[in-house]
């Protein structure tokens, strides 16, 4: 399953609370459903991050692969940068590092230019 597949989960359950949220007027319920959409999104993000390192390693070799989906059925929410970069990435070689590295500062730069927000700054403190 392409990993953007766990992304329409989250954008249903927004959707639907779009809707809903609103119409509420106890703001302890209100923050209720803000705290179960942010678990969804984690679970989403996590799911996405589980599915990129599984699909590239079954894609380098089948053992690593097994290895891989074992390994990262135990990450519960483990998403930020740092965890990514200095715990997942670096198991497949330095290279690849390097890689996540220049991609990601390209991306921060160009979303920086476009919003002027910093996303590494919002992935460091998931």
């Amino acid at each position: 399953m392409p990993y953007i597949d766990h992304f329409e989960h989250a954008d249903n359950v927004v959707a639907h609370l779009n809707g809903i949220v609103p119409t509420i007027a106890d703001p302890l319920l209100r923050a209720k459903y803000l705290g179960f959409v942010s678990v969804a999104a984690v679970t989403v993000y996590e799911l996405a991050v589980k599915t990129i390192f599984i699909e590239f390693a079954q894609n380098k070799h089948k053992v690593l692969g097994n290895f891989t989906e074992s390994y990262f059925e135990r990450i519960n929410g483990r998403i930020k940068i740092k965890v990514i970069k200095d715990e997942y990435i670096k198991r497949f070689g330095t290279k690849y590092v390097a890689r996540f590295q220049k991609k990601l500062e390209l991306r921060a730069n160009e979303y920086f230019q476009l919003y002027h927000r910093d996303i590494k700054n919002s992935y460091s403190i998931l």
